[in-house]
């Protein structure tokens, strides 16, 4: 039997099982891996779509017997039949996503050198982010550079520009930024404290969704056209603006994911590589646990200390 001829069948009762009234282009593009006969003329077939992976054994004779054992992220199927690929994708903007990776990254602000520390932690922020987003199928890159916060004010709100060099994100190809690192809600400028409480920037939308203040996220061509943009907020009254520009783009995340204390050198990856004496295989232990966690196969860390959380995965089998 050929390979299309394999894979109509499988198609065939990949949709009647999941009652799917149209396969799309994402679903038709499902990879097959390998296939391998077995005993009693079984053929094994690993089928792999945005890394959920589906066991379908099938028997070839006068009547074909189907049987899927499915362990892994069923939601993408929706309620309709019809699968949705950025089902997923869209979790990681959810609050409940949200709340445990920034428990997990951020850092309680701190004065190093008498400079300081918002503890965004945004390499090991841009690294995890980017980990899931691959997994999920998307092509994305972790972009190096700065960030500028940019308020124009009034009379009671004060007018203030500042920048954040240097600045990593993920980037998705042709669907813009994802940033989780930032973290104004108690975010010190001169005269006091910011309070602008957005949890994250997603595909070039400020989180939450229901934020009532006029802001926006503007990606610059150059340091010119970075320097134009942070003067014209400045002169619009009660805007804001969070301003990136690209300088470069950070090592492969295999790299990363390898030689954390190399690649990444935050505060918290030497915190959990120096301090707690945690394996250089951490991160790839806390993208797997997050990897779960979206797929709710396992529970929050919340309730433990961040460290305590971070020990916790440390005992994680590596993948």
């Amino acid at each position: 039997m050929c390979a299309n001829e394999r894979d109509e069948i499988i198609m065939k009762y990949c949709q009647k099982i999941f009652r799917l009234e149209i396969l799309n282009v994402s679903f038709v593009k499902i990879i097959f891996l390998n296939a391998f006969i077995c005993e009693k003329g079984k053929y094994v077939l690993r089928c792999f779509r945005s890394h959920c992976y589906y066991l379908a054994f099938i028997h070839f004779g006068t009547r074909i017997a189907f049987y899927v054992n499915v362990f892994s992220y069923v939601r993408i199927i929706q309620k309709s039949g019809k699968m949705r690929p950025q089902t997923l994708l869209e979790h990681l903007a959810e609050k409940k996503f949200l709340d445990e990776l920034h428990h997990l990254l951020w850092n309680e602000p701190f004065v190093k050198n008498g400079i300081r520390d918002e503890g965004w932690n945004c390499r090991d922020h841009s690294l995890l982010v980017a980990g899931i987003v691959r997994r999920l199928g998307y092509s994305c890159d972790i972009h190096s550079g700065k960030c500028a916060f940019v308020q124009g004010g009034n009379n009671n709100i004060l007018s203030l520009s500042l920048e954040v060099n240097p600045h990593s994100y993920v980037y998705l190809l042709q669907k813009g930024i994802i940033d989780f690192s930032p973290r104004f809600q108690c975010f010190a400028v001169p005269l006091g404290f910011l309070q602008w409480p957005i949890e994250g920037i997603f595909l070039n939308k400020l989180l939450p969704k229901q934020l009532k203040t006029k802001s926006e996220i503007v990606i610059a061509n150059n340091e010119p056209d970075f320097q134009f943009h942070i003067r014209r907020t400045v002169q619009h009254k009660e805007s804001r603006a969070l301003i990136y520009l690209k300088q470069g783009t950070a090592n492969s995340l295999q790299e990363m994911l390898n030689n954390p204390g190399q690649t990444i050198n935050s505060p918290l990856s030497c915190h959990l590589l120096n301090g707690l004496k945690l394996g250089n295989d951490i991160y790839k232990k806390a993208l797997l646990q997050l990897w779960e966690f979206i797929n709710e196969r396992t529970t929050s860390l919340q309730s433990f200390s961040r460290d305590d959380a971070w020990k916790t995965i440390a005992e994680l089998p590596s993948e």
